[in-house]
């Protein structure tokens, strides 16, 4: 291990921006890296997100807050100018030039290893980096089994009836911009920063389209 230690590369973290990917400087150079072998759920509405969610089945939103759950656990781990250390396998980069590596905390903890272990990502094996591959399928079945971080129900119930509650929630009016002719949910930034004399308030969502308003695209009522 010792060995091992001495050849990694060594690369300051500036920030995460997912589960398994976070920017750091090796010399003078920022880069992305990206983690070998893991796969945590997306922590914003993009491509790959919804994909998933169609995948497993689950919602959009489901799929978002696991992925804010698994970005925050490796910010945890990922502390800004911290010192982590980079070993590579046989490819060096992926198809959007981003560093493929197995991250290292310490000379014996692997930030790759310790996701799976604690339930916030899933297996993905892309030949030729296959290093690990037989290692990391054994821990992430235990750590399915034992229902360990997004696997456990009492951390995804939550997430669903948050969900739940928050669609059943309909506002009793809305706030509607005479200037910009887009209305808004009371609770919308937007509409709390507007002044009175431009604010028009509608009871229902119908009656502000009806009037030629158009839904703030930021808070979607």
């Amino acid at each position: 291990m010792l060995l091992l230690f001495l050849a990694l590369v060594p690369i300051k973290v500036i920030r995460v921006v997912d589960g398994d990917t976070f920017k750091g400087i090796i010399g003078s150079d920022t880069v992305t890296v990206r983690l070998i072998g893991v796969d945590c759920p997306e922590s914003k509405k993009n491509k790959k997100a919804y994909s998933d969610a169609k995948k497993s089945k689950d919602d959009i939103e489901t799929i978002i807050a696991m992925g804010e759950l698994a970005k925050e656990f490796t910010k945890k781990q990922l502390k800004d100018n911290k010192t982590v250390y980079l070993e590579f396998d046989v490819g060096r980069n992926d198809k959007y030039y981003r560093i493929l590596a197995y991250v290292w905390l310490n000379d014996t903890l692997m930030l790759n290893r310790l996701l799976l272990k604690e339930g916030y990502a899933q297996i993905m094996t892309i030949p030729p980096n296959v290093k690990y591959r037989e290692e990391f399928l054994e821990i992430y079945k235990s750590a399915r089994e034992n229902e360990k971080g997004l696997w456990a129900p009492v951390l995804i119930l939550p997430i669903k009836q948050k969900e739940e509650d928050s669609k059943k929630a309909t506002p009793k009016f809305y706030i509607g911009n005479k200037q910009s002719k887009i209305f808004h949910n009371p609770e919308c930034s937007s509409a709390k920063k507007m002044s009175d004399e431009n604010k028009v308030i509608f009871k229902t969502r119908e009656e502000a389209l009806n009037a030629g308003f158009k839904p703030c695209k930021r808070c979607n009522p």
